[in-house]
């Protein structure tokens, strides 16, 4: 699995939906797992806690968890912004590889603004920076910059994952 994280705009569901195009694999977008009141919490621009994550991240590690007992790889769009989140993300079954995105602010506020119909909005891009733990530690992480087209950050993805794609069509 292939996990594109980071904060709202950073264009996750962008790279996870080219990647799994050019992979062949099953796209999978976290955000479909929020229920409906974490959706109208964050549409009125209230961030979520960690208490109220803790039942999106069980409905997204179950579904994961199905997915890998079909056999089926799969690019994840998550924002990842927790380390335990990570954590359990790793423990669904997969061979699990991260994609972090980051940018500018300016950037990503000005992707936030021109983004219709999400329930997401910009006002709580603050919020995602501050929940954001860096994964710059954690060995299975590759961070890229959003500053980029999305066939190249895509482009890139690929380059930069290329050893462990590798690995995995030779398993």
């Amino acid at each position: 699995m292939i996990v594109c994280m980071g904060v709202a705009g950073a264009g996750k569901s962008t790279l996870a939906r080219g990647l799994a195009a050019a992979l062949e694999w099953r796209y999978v977008e976290a955000d479909t797992f929020h229920d409906k009141a974490a959706r109208q919490q964050m549409a009125a621009g209230r961030a979520l806690n960690d208490e109220q994550r803790g039942p999106w991240m069980d409905r997204v590690c179950q579904e994961l968890r199905w997915l890998s007992g079909t056999g089926a790889s799969c690019v994840l769009a998550h924002s990842g912004l927790r380390a335990a989140h990570r954590d359990m993300l790793r423990d669904c079954g997969f061979d699990t590889r991260f994609v972090h995105l980051e940018g500018a602010a300016e950037l990503i506020e000005q992707r936030l603004a021109h983004r219709p119909g999400h329930f997401m909005p910009p006002g709580l891009l603050g919020s995602q920076r501050e929940a954001l733990q860096s994964p710059a530690e954690e060995q299975d992480v590759v961070t890229l910059d959003v500053g980029q087209t999305p066939e190249v950050i895509r482009d890139l993805a690929l380059r930069a994952l290329a050893r462990f794609l590798t690995e995995r069509a030779t398993a």
